[in-house]
């Protein structure tokens, strides 16, 4: 089944990293190194996470043109950039394993920035991005291709993830859905 639907990401979308058929595929969070790994993440987090569509369809191709823009115009600072975000993946693992909810959300967050820093994100996700933080979220961050599309929020629980989902909405995100990040939320 994972073979149909890496021929089907090619077909959509080139090169793809695996990335998103793995983890359809996949009954647990995994932890994927293109061609190297492909390992379950054990999570027990004492958190939820918010997942909020912006309404804005993502522009994963304008949000890759840039980044190559950049890493032609600016290679030392584009590969510092970069460099830290493959630090702070690794870091969030860690964080994920050990229940680190709050070192989780910082680290969310100066993902973001970087994300931001490298033209990824767009002043609307920016913006509610803010709003979420204001409502509650531990750490957000845009998830997917950027330009648009998704964003995720750390909350500390599921009763503050529905109120800022309410007010999010408000705001002029199109969906949100809650994720558990505990065995003990989704049976409770």
């Amino acid at each position: 089944m994972l073979h149909l639907a890496n021929i089907e990401e090619v077909d959509t979308h080139g090169n793809p990293s695996g990335l998103d058929a793995a983890t359809a595929a996949s009954s647990t969070p995994i932890w994927m190194i293109r061609n190297k790994e492909l390992l379950p993440i054990p999570i027990h987090l004492n958190a939820c996470l918010l997942i909020c569509d912006s309404g804005v369809k993502g522009k994963t191709s304008a949000a890759v043109a840039e980044v190559k823009e950049r890493l032609n115009l600016q290679p030392v600072s584009t590969t510092q950039v970069l460099n830290n975000l493959g630090k702070l993946t690794v870091l969030a693992r860690k964080q994920l394993i050990q229940n680190d909810a709050i070192a989780l959300g910082k680290t969310f967050n100066q993902a973001q920035a970087d994300l931001k820093s490298l033209g990824v994100s767009s002043p609307r996700l920016d913006s509610l991005i803010a709003q979420s933080l204001k409502l509650g979220s531990l750490g957000s961050k845009l998830t997917g291709g950027g330009r648009g599309g998704c964003f995720i929020c750390l909350m500390p629980n599921r009763v503050s993830a529905e109120r800022a989902a309410i007010k999010l909405k408000k705001a002029g995100v199109t969906a949100t859905w809650i994720q558990p990040l505990s065995v003990e939320e989704e049976l409770g």
